[in-house]
């Protein structure tokens, strides 16, 4: 198991300790449930065994709350130990490709991206509620974030949370989640109206320069999509592949 991905189940473990979200754990599967339906609603661990197809399926019809639809993460590798006609006929099919990726020095910062922008780590009830808005907003499409869950995690100093303003406006935003000397990279997200302007790349550059300040050895995440070349180019590594499962 990668570093990307242990750190991505202590995340959600961590999650799951919150007065909000069901964390769910036995000898088969671990997944996260927020109440209300809101986010999370995810089986990120799963080792069934026989009729592994049908208990993915059951278990995404059991733990899901109202019509909020859970998703199952599966290591690529493992996707291919399982029979891929027996899934679609339990309606369970692959939606996304999530790359997991790793960086292990300071790539540094572009000072031309400063003007204009601040940088700030968000700690206020109003910064926690303006990333929350940023990320219903312009990056999650179907489960929400409940206004409460930020400033609960916050407690948890795991958790810290970072965004650029620009004339009072969170423009970008991102959560970290450090455990063992590895930090995570979760919500980076910038407002539809400003991508392209290299403001999520300013972003993670000054957040993974904090962390590596703090002794932080290394810094991971999962990507998707166009994603991974602006990962790439601040030097994330690629180190693994997760495929995103849902019931139709």
């Amino acid at each position: 198991m990668n570093s990307s991905v242990e750190n991505m189940y202590a995340f959600y473990r961590a999650v799951g300790e919150t007065e909000q979200v069901s964390l769910h754990e036995n000898i088969c599967y671990e997944a996260v449930t927020a109440h209300f339906g809101n986010w999370p609603q995810i089986l990120f661990w799963f080792k069934f065994g026989n009729k592994i197809e049908e208990n993915v399926r059951l278990t995404l019809s059991e733990l899901a709350i109202g019509d909020s639809r859970m998703v199952a993460i599966c290591n690529a590798n493992d996707l291919l130990l399982i029979n891929q006609d027996k899934l679609r006929k339990e309606n369970i099919f692959p939606v996304e490709v999530w790359e997991t990726m790793q960086i292990n020095f300071d790539p540094g910062l572009k000072a031309e991206l400063l003007t204009g922008f601040e940088p700030h780590k968000l700690v206020t009830q109003k910064q926690l509620a303006d990333f929350t808005e940023l990320v219903n907003l312009h990056m999650l499409r179907e489960v929400k974030i409940s206004e409460t869950l930020f400033p609960l995690l916050s407690l948890n100093k795991q958790f810290e949370f970072y965004g650029v303003y620009s004339e009072g406006k969170l423009i970008s935003g991102l959560m970290t989640f450090s455990t063992q000397g590895t930090s995570g990279l979760y919500f980076i997200v910038t407002r539809i109206e400003m991508r392209g302007h290299g403001i999520a790349e300013y972003l993670i550059r000054k957040t993974i320069h904090r962390l590596f300040e703090k002794e932080i050895e290394n810094v991971v995440l999962q990507a998707v999509g166009k994603a991974v070349n602006l990962y790439r180019r601040i030097g994330f590594q690629p180190t693994g592949k997760l495929v995103i499962l849902t019931k139709n």
